[in-house]
């Protein structure tokens, strides 16, 4: 699964489906949803210029546009589901006092199968770094 970059909020989403005050939404595509759901795995997604990383269950998606009855069809006839984007957890990003909106509490997220907590998705991407410097050290090494 691909990490989205939704280049916008929907900004006034919260006066259409009576979301608290000032409340942007995020429209994520039915495909990606599908996707998600075949995978097993999250959607992650970075939302306009705020640097944070966020993630949602596929489920969840399904279960707040279904609440809020928030479907709708944009350009190119692509139907997106809108959430929340107080619904949306952190996954990594800048200090806290720097986020668009308060995160929830760390959590585990039903993926379809697979149960993973943040702390061990931020694990697996440290893991994923040390990696990544220690190959990139090695071929250093071995120009010389």
């Amino acid at each position: 699964m691909k990490i989205l970059k939704i280049k916008e909020p929907y900004w006034s989403a919260w006066q259409k489906y009576g979301w608290k005050k000032k409340m942007a939404g995020v429209g994520i595509s039915n495909v990606v949803i599908g996707q998600a759901l075949r995978e097993g795995c999250n959607v992650y997604l970075y939302v306009g210029k705020d640097p944070v990383l966020y993630m949602i269950d596929p489920q969840k998606i399904m279960e707040l546009s279904n609440k809020y009855n928030s479907r709708k069809t944009v350009g190119r006839g692509v139907r997106v589901a809108i959430v929340p984007l107080d619904s949306l957890v952190v996954v990594q990003g800048i200090r806290s006092d720097k986020k668009l909106t308060e995160a929830p509490a760390p959590r585990s997220s039903a993926g379809g199968g697979k149960s993973r907590t943040i702390q061990e998705i931020q694990d697996k991407i440290r893991g994923i770094q040390e990696s990544m410097r220690k190959k990139k050290a090695k071929r250093k090494g071995s120009l010389f």
